[in-house]
Order: C-alpha cells, then structure tokens, then sequence
C-alpha cells in the first residue's frame, strides 16, 4: 500500500490531495466526498484515511481531496471570494477533479 500527495489543478488554484494505492492491479478506484466542514478527518490516523488503507487490501486505489479554502489546499484568492456562492464553486471544483 502506497500513500502519495498531490495537487490537482483546477480553474481556482490547486486541491490538495492523497492517492491511496494497493499494491500490485488495482480491482477498482473510489472518489471520496466526505462531508463538507470541519473537524478535517483525512489526517495522518483519521477515519477516511484508515478507511482508505483498509480498501487497499481489496485492491481499491482511493482518492482523498480537500475542499478549498480547507486543509492543505491553498486559500483562494481575496477577487475570488463574494463572487462565486461557495457551494456553486465546490460544486464546479469537484466536477473538474473527477
């Protein structure tokens, strides 16, 4: 099992985010959306995390991402904020991600 970081490009900036991946073929892949708001729980020993490992051993490679403005995705910034509903904008981000 391989943890790996990325960035993912989208029109507003870089999403952060973590590829779990088993090791030899992978049987399937999984999108998270967990839900939207703190308390973050794709840390180190968090539940998606330890959720995502355990879907390794069944051969699923997961992808794990924040949503902006959270995490260690990067804060917008100031000329975007107000002009988008920020349900509109993790909406369109999303769309693009998958």
């Amino acid at each position: 099992m391989t943890d790996r970081p990325l960035l993912i490009p989208t029109s507003e900036g870089p999403v952060g985010g973590i590829v779990s991946e088993a090791t030899g073929e992978p049987r399937a892949a999984l999108l998270f959306l967990p839900g939207h708001g703190p308390p973050a729980r794709s840390g180190v020993n968090s539940f998606w995390t330890r959720t995502a490992r355990s879907l390794t051993e069944l051969g699923v490679t997961s992808l794990r991402i924040d949503y902006s403005r959270q995490g260690e995705t990067l804060p917008l910034g100031e000329e975007v904020r107000g002009q988008v509903p920020r349900r509109d904008l993790e909406l369109e981000l999303l769309s693009q991600i998958a």
